[in-house]
Order: structure tokens, then C-alpha cells, then sequence
């Protein structure tokens, strides 16, 4: 589950991988056959009425060699869906958040392993807490979205303080000590959004478009809001009963409440870019990018997600196949029929996002849907269309 060197260069117009890739491998780009699999099975998601549209994109070794958009962007107006699509991505925006905290450390403004005290001294218990666990899902904080602070205010929208003060007035707040387990919580990167503004002196969808979209020249990702005219903006959809065809528009969600967890929008095109830029050394240095590739740990040096503290007796029953790895800085490690992989899904009303790679392999697919729960099935069957 370890990556254990990071690829420095960076190829104009495609995507460089994470992970050390073996010598023998040499850049190429996948077979006719292959790319005319993956076609059929976009063109059949769709068809089947599962997802009303998707945007696809695939590197192997470096390069990009596939990407196609499939379906409709928005049914009422037949607009179809393009690599250029505006889509919600969910929680993959967590890695540019903790992208975001590693660049204030560069900066000489935090420490990852500073206390949450020295940023929101009124958190309770915040002197516990530190930023890694925050980063790492180890705080024992509770997942505001699992609970009533969701519904009160998935409409109406927060400012940050009142979210920060939501995250906290929730009982039971901790589900377990700070660092001696771990537990998927929103509420971790809604806290380092406001330490982002706290330490930056921006707002948190300010310092992302400064510091990282302009950078990197992601034209067509921001923090979404559903007020801003976007030239190319995806409808998002659910399914009635989860019948296929039977489609709805999807509940309405105001985006400051995902906030630094989930709110940013973007295409395929731009995470392209932003697979190349971050894995690429574009963005962030070497001994950065090499924390945020490390597995995630609990205080007692154990991998995170292999020694879980299962709030409430909550059990994993992981599908066949899958074994859960050190989840760290917005990325989860994990294999699947042992194949190992690094990266994250998305998921928030209507949408349903994934960005994948496949460590050994050289191989990195995303999939951008708009759709809930429609990444999934797509992505799975690329992956098979292009395992070894």
C-alpha cells in the first residue's frame, strides 16, 4: 500500500504519475481495441439509462490517451457532454484543500502537525487536535453531514463561522480520542478550510483560485456556487426509486456547506491538468509531495485504515476484493483484486466523480458523472477493459 518514489517530471498536456513506475515501462498508448471497449461501455451507461451523462479521460504512463464525453449535460436542452463539461466533484476536492495546507507550510505560515487550538482556540477540545489529524480522518470528529446539522442547513447555506460553530455544538462531538482511529468525516476538511482563511487572510475558494486553479491554469475549475453563470455547467440528476431512465432533477444544495470538502467544480480536461501538475511536481515540492504520498498513521504508528476505531460499533463490510490502505491528505490507498490504487471518489446531489490510479501500472482513469452513483459501475469497467 505504499508508494515509495515520487515521479519529478512533468510532461506538457498529460498527466505524470504519483508513483514510481517499474524501468521496463516505457510510455505507449492503449490499443484500438481498447479504446473502442471503453467507448461501447460509456455509450452502454448511458444507453441503459444508469447515468445521463459522463466525461472520461485515461493516462497511461504519462500521457493521455483517451478522452471522450458521453450522454447529455442537461436533458432538457439535449446538451451533450464534452471533456470541457462542468461537473460537481464532490470530495475529490479534499486533495486540493490538503494541497492547500501543504502550500501554507512551504510558505512557512503552519505546521501540518500544529495544533487546531492555535487557529480555533474555541473548538472545543481543539488543543487535541491537530492539523495531520484533520488531513487524515483521525480526529474522532463527527461527520456534520451524518447528522441533523445537514438537514438544517443544506439549503439555506452557512457562513463558515456558523459551520465551524454547527461542527461543534454536534453531540456526541468526538467518536473517538483525537488519533486513535479513523472515521470519514467532512467535518476535518471544513475545519482546515477555516484554518486556510485564518492563516491566508482569503477566503478558502479565493486562496484555491490564486494559489492552485490560476496557477495551474484550470480555467474551468472554481468553488462552485449555484448563482454563478458557468459557459458548459452539468445539470445534476438522481434516479426515481433508482429505476433506470426515470430521471429527476437532483435536490438543490447549497455549496457553501460541502464548503472545502466538496464544493469545487471542474472537467475532465482540468483534472488532467491536475493529475500532471501535483503528481508532476508542478505544484508542490518534492519533500511536500512525498508527505501527502505517505500512508496516513494513527499516534500509536499504526496504518490508519488497517487499525480502525469504529465509532458506534460500526463495522466495514468491504466488497469482494477490496482491502482498505492508509487513507492521507485527501487520497485513500487501497486495492482491489490486487491491484493497487490511490485516489478518491466524489459523490454530492446529482453528481458522482472518481479519479483513480493504479499504482503499478501506470494507469490513472477519471470519470465525471452527472448522475448519483454512476462513476462506480463506469470506472470499474474501464479498469477491466485495460487490467494487465
Amino acid at each position: 500500500m505504499r508508494l515509495v518514489k515520487v515521479a519529478v517530471a512533468i510532461a506538457v498536456g498529460c498527466t505524470v504519475l504519483a508513483v514510481s513506475l517499474p524501468a521496463s515501462a516505457a510510455p505507449r498508448r492503449i490499443t484500438r481495441v481498447a479504446e473502442a471497449k471503453i467507448d461501447a461501455a460509456a455509450k452502454e451507461e448511458v444507453r441503459s439509462g444508469r447515468v445521463a451523462g459522463a466525461a472520461v479521460a485515461v493516462m497511461r504512463n504519462g500521457e493521455l490517451v483517451f478522452a471522450n464525453g458521453y450522454g447529455r449535460a442537461n436533458l432538457e436542452l439535449a446538451a451533450p457532454v464534452n471533456i470541457k463539461t462542468v461537473f460537481r466533484i464532490g470530495s475529490l476536492t479534499k486533495q486540493f484543500t490538503a494541497a492547500g495546507v501543504l502550500l501554507l507550510a512551504e510558505q512557512g505560515k503552519l505546521k501540518i502537525d500544529d495544533k487546531l487550538s492555535l487557529y480555533l482556540p474555541n473548538f472545543p477540545r481543539a488543543n487535541e487536535v491537530t492539523l495531520r489529524d484533520l488531513l487524515n480522518h483521525t480526529s474522532g470528529i463527527h461527520n456534520f453531514t451524518e447528522g441533523p446539522v445537514i438537514d438544517k442547513i443544506s439549503a439555506t447555506g452557512a457562513t463558515v463561522q456558523q459551520l465551524v460553530a454547527d461542527i461543534a455544538g454536534q453531540s456526541p462531538l468526538y467518536d473517538f480520542e483525537p488519533g486513535k482511529g479513523w472515521w470519514y468525516s467532512n467535518s476535518n476538511y471544513a475545519l482546515l478550510g477555516a484554518v486556510i482563511e485564518k492563516v491566508s487572510g482569503k477566503s478558502w475558494a479565493a486562496f484555491m483560485k490564486a494559489e492552485i486553479f490560476d496557477k495551474l491554469e484550470m480555467a474551468d475549475t472554481a468553488v462552485d456556487d449555484a448563482r454563478d453563470v458557468v459557459p458548459g455547467r452539468a445539470s445534476g440528476y438522481s434516479l426515481v426509486g433508482g429505476v433506470a431512465g426515470k430521471f429527476r432533477n437532483a435536490d438543490f444544495t447549497d455549496m457553501s456547506v460541502p464548503y472545502a470538502a466538496g464544493a469545487v467544480r471542474s472537467t475532465a480536461q482540468d483534472m488532467v491538468r491536475w493529475n500532471a501538475a501535483l503528481f508532476g511536481g508542478k505544484l508542490l515540492k518534492p519533500e511536500s509531495l512525498k508527505e501527502m504520498l505517505a500512508p496516513g498513521r494513527l499516534r500509536n504508528g499504526a496504518e490508519d485504515q488497517t487499525a480502525i476505531a469504529w465509532p458506534g460499533g460500526k463495522a466495514f463490510a468491504p466488497p469482494a476484493g477490496y482491502v482498505p490502505g492508509p487513507y492521507a491528505f485527501g487520497l485513500e490507498h487501497h486495492s482491489e483484486d490486487g491491484r493497487r490504487i490511490i485516489g478518491h471518489d466524489g459523490a454530492i446531489a446529482g453528481f458522482d466523480a472518481l479519479m483513480q490510479t493504479y499504482v503499478d501500472e501506470g494507469l490513472t482513469i477519471i470519470v465525471l458523472t452527472n448522475t448519483n452513483g454512476a462513476s462506480h459501475p463506469l470506472g470499474a469497467k474501464i479498469a477491466k477493459i485495460l487490467a494487465p
